[in-house]
């Protein structure tokens, strides 16, 4: 963007004094005041504009011209004209900014729209993790009390395991004795 306006920069012709102040030998050069070829802000940043009168702005007593003196009428002519032809350049200037202007708000309002969008989409993407995170968590401590209880039953099997192993041993031994006992007995 900004190596498109010093291009245009470059293409702008040089003014060297606005249309409207030039000598009344002269005949009126057009190419001092406009160039079709370029039509951007730039064409008009050289150009000194003749004052504008507003009623609010003007003092009392203070009269404001409405025309400027002449001296022939072919002259007050052709700077009518001259005046003419700037306050339409200047009209269509205007026209095109404010087109440029209202294409960036409809930027900017879809930029907006865009950015609303996202930050929409990132709260609901957060809500949803913020719910994910609380039903894992739930999951795992009912997973957790779950895991306990298995423990607790597999001890208690454990030991009624271990007291019918004990028992079980305890059998075995006196099975394993009894021969010796029976046998012990047999001889004495």
């Amino acid at each position: 963007m900004l190596a498109e306006q010093m291009a245009r920069e470059e293409e702008i012709p040089q003014y060297r004094q606005p249309a409207w102040e030039h000598d009344e030998e002269k005949e009126f050069n057009p190419s001092l005041l406009y160039d079709e070829t370029c039509l951007s802000e730039e064409v008009f940043a050289d150009i000194d504009l003749p004052p504008i009168f507003d009623e609010e702005v003007v003092d009392e007593g203070v009269e404001v011209p409405t025309k400027l003196p002449f001296t022939d009428e072919e002259t007050q002519n052709s700077k009518g004209a001259t005046v003419e032809q700037w306050a339409s350049i200047v009209i269509r200037h205007l026209s095109e900014v404010i087109k440029k202007i209202e294409q960036e708000l409809e930027e900017a309002k879809s930029a907006a729209k865009e950015k609303q969008l996202l930050f929409e989409e990132c709260v609901n993407t957060m809500s949803m993790l913020e719910k994910t995170i609380r039903e894992h968590d739930n999951n795992r401590e009912r997973r957790l009390k779950d895991f306990e209880k298995k423990i607790k039953a597999v001890k208690v099997k454990m030991r009624s395991g271990s007291k019918d192993l004990k028992v079980c041993f305890d059998i075995a031994q006196l099975i394993t004795r009894l021969p010796k006992l029976y046998f012990f007995r047999f001889v004495q």
